[in-house]
């Protein structure tokens, strides 16, 4: 008994020891993630030294559509028992400052990583994604930046405009079909889902 005990405790410390670098890490990520966006989205390809101009409405914007969507993913991961956390993504980065200075925006810096455990009180506690469940983690964040924008979209002002344009131009990169963004795990699960978000999307845009 006493050395089932004494491993319980060791399981515990090592597990919120884990758990404890993987927050620090999605902190990190996250802040720079937001930086490193707003950079992104404020940069002025025609006049490099406005971009002074822009940063705040950029780091407002970025920072509402990038929490809404990480909210998004970890109230739907933890409902699953797993662990969602940000990690940056390097070539993400790489082609989204390359594009940057070519007058192209690309927001996609990084990735929601969802961990098929979470920490409980005595260690990992593991289980396996369904197809439906993995489909489902990466919906919830494109379409929480849809609904987003189409509230933005219900107010007057080029304030507002601009904030629904940003969380708009989040959700359709994050739609595009390609391993390991939310549009491929969307249209592994649900080719239909997929093609209403990118409509509703794209009706947000024009209309």
């Amino acid at each position: 008994m006493a050395k089932a005990k004494k491993l319980k405790l060791v399981r515990k410390r090592i597990a919120k020891e884990k758990g404890k670098i993987l927050l620090a890490k999605d902190f990190r990520d996250t802040v720079l993630a937001i930086l490193l966006l707003t950079l992104i989205f404020a940069y002025n390809f025609q006049n490099p030294v406005g971009t002074v101009n822009s940063v705040i409405p950029a780091l407002l914007a970025v920072g509402v559509a990038f929490f809404v969507n990480k909210i998004a993913h970890n109230l739907l991961a933890s409902k699953f028992g797993c662990a969602a956390y940000y990690k940056l993504w390097l070539p993400g980065i790489i082609f989204g400052l390359l594009l940057m200075i070519m007058g192209f925006k690309f927001p996609v810096v990084g990735l929601i990583i969802v961990h098929p455990f979470a920490f409980g009180r005595w260690g990992f506690k593991s289980r396996r994604l369904s197809m439906m469940e993995e489909g489902l983690v990466g919906f919830i964040g494109p379409a929480s930046n849809i609904m987003l924008a189409m509230l933005f979209s219900l107010f007057p002002g080029s304030f507002f405009s601009y904030m629904s344009f940003v969380s708009a131009y989040f959700a359709i990169f994050n739609l595009l079909p390609i391993k390991p963004l939310n549009g491929y795990r969307i249209i592994v699960w649900k080719p239909l889902a997929w093609f209403f978000l990118v409509i509703i999307n794209v009706l947000i845009f024009f209309v």
